[in-house]
């Protein structure tokens, strides 16, 4: 799967989305708002394309995604909370990038701050996967959440005509 086909993939989930400047990169933006436990969630969710992920890559792109996802029209009132998601795919994914996504995500006041990587060579995506004792309730929904939205399924080829 080269980024173009990742990209259209990611696309297919959702119904709206534009196309915001973060930083260096043009990224797609997708919003959506769920239920959870009773309370609404504003997912928000970046995705753009570099041949090659750093660490310091996807730290930046994190940190300015969510930035923009925490911007509040409205005060966030009882029972609300935002989602930041950020995915960086590329070609070459430094071990250092997929460290720095796998350990907990960082954690605000109703909010939730998600970094992930797509490794376009591996066909793997890489994110947290521990379920910290703060916010329990809600990190399987989100892992699963990345898993649906982000992680397209592993095609397998065909060999021959297997009855």
């Amino acid at each position: 799967m080269d980024a173009n086909d990742y990209l259209a993939w990611v696309r297919s989930h959702f119904t709206e989305s534009r196309t915001i400047q973060i930083g260096t990169l043009t990224a797609d933006r997708y919003y959506q708002e769920v239920v959870k436990l009773s309370n609404t969630i504003r997912i928000y969710a970046s995705v753009a394309f570099k041949p090659y992920v750093t660490s310091w890559d996807i730290q930046g792109f994190n940190a300015i995604s969510f930035t923009h996802s925490n911007q509040k029209e409205i005060p966030l009132v009882n029972q609300e909370g935002v989602l930041s998601i950020a995915v960086l795919c590329g070609a070459h994914i430094d071990q250092e990038a997929i460290d720095y996504v796998s350990k907990n995500p960082m954690k605000h006041f109703a909010a939730f701050e998600i970094p992930a990587v797509y490794d376009l060579t591996e066909g793997a995506l890489h994110h947290f996967k521990k379920r910290p004792l703060i916010g329990y309730a809600y990190y399987g929904f989100i892992r699963r959440y990345l898993e649906q939205n982000f992680d397209p399924p592993k095609v397998t080829p065909s060999h021959g005509n297997n009855r």
